[in-house]
């Protein structure tokens, strides 16, 4: 089976995106720790959203 050009640009554009993801899930790793000293319960909760936004981000957008 081949890919239209299409399709490769949309698969190359999700590897971009994941692979985005994955650099900043991998910064904020250290926010997600249930040790870390966060200045409120509001803060670390922020964190935690943030980072669960980024997982469920592939299937969020549609790459150009």
């Amino acid at each position: 089976m081949s890919l239209t050009l299409e399709e490769i640009r949309f698969q190359l554009n999700m590897f971009d995106v994941k692979r985005r993801r994955n650099y900043l899930l991998h910064k904020s790793d250290n926010y997600a720790r249930p040790d870390w000293p966060h200045a409120t319960p509001e803060i670390r909760q922020g964190w935690l959203d943030q980072r669960q936004t980024l997982r469920d981000l592939p299937t969020l957008v549609t790459p150009l």
